[in-house]
């Protein structure tokens, strides 16, 4: 299962899977649809507000150019992202969260925190 937007299909699949259907399945497929080496980053990067693609860039500079444009295709597939070009002298782009994306805020925060306790408890150790 891939995360697309083809026909409304992410819509139609969430509906399918949500409680009281299989909650499993719906929590599968989030996952399936936030998880990937960059994108727990790209989201970071856009929780303050809009960025171009360069900035992205720089601020991953570890993830190559057809891996980060592969992942924030996914994510505005699925409706977490909302990019925006610009047709000017020069044609340029700009990513945001949407309001679904932006749902997933106070997710992410609790994840890192988890990680810096479990950072803690392993040095501890």
């Amino acid at each position: 299962m891939t995360c697309t937007n083809h026909g409304n299909l992410h819509s139609r699949i969430v509906a399918y899977i949500s409680p009281p259907h299989n909650y499993a399945l719906l929590c599968a497929y989030q996952t399936l649809c936030t998880t990937g080496k960059w994108k727990p980053l790209i989201l970071n990067e856009l929780k303050d507000g809009k960025l171009r693609f360069g900035q992205l860039r720089r601020r991953i500079p570890e993830a190559s150019h057809k891996v980060l444009t592969e992942q924030l295709r996914q994510l505005e597939q699925t409706g977490i992202l909302q990019r925006t070009i610009y047709h000017e002298t020069v044609v340029r782009s700009e990513y945001e969260l949407t309001p679904y994306g932006e749902s997933l805020r106070p997710i992410l925060f609790a994840l890192c925190e988890w990680g810096i306790r479990h950072r803690r408890l392993r040095r501890a150790a």
